[in-house]
């Protein structure tokens, strides 16, 4: 299966991994009407047994996002990043939050 999922991880599940939460979505007006872009805040946390493992899957979430098409924008909101160990899981976690602007087609 795949390691990418919405919301939470499974407990015990395969590392590393990567969690996402949709934390808003908004519609995005021009000074006379709706622009066609929606805007999101994606919560995106990289989970791994290692430090360095889940940083470097965290810097190629953040390439990922870079990248921009006609439909799709993403930008790392300033001072969103965390780092956190989960004691009880004994994980490393290394995410931030993200605004996400989506063309609808």
């Amino acid at each position: 299966g795949t390691r990418i999922t919405p919301s939470i991880l499974e407990q015990g599940g395969d590392y590393p991994a990567i969690a996402y939460m949709i934390i808003d979505e908004a519609p995005v007006n021009s000074l006379t009407s709706y622009s066609g872009l929606t805007r999101y805040a994606v919560l995106i946390e990289c989970s791994a047994r290692t430090y360095d493992e889940a940083r470097a899957i965290y810097r190629a979430v953040l390439d990922r996002m870079a990248v921009k098409t006609s439909a799709f924008s993403a930008l790392r909101e300033s001072g969103s990043g965390a780092d956190n160990f989960d004691e009880a899981l004994r994980l490393h976690r290394v995410g931030a939050l993200f605004g996400v602007w989506y063309r609808d087609q």
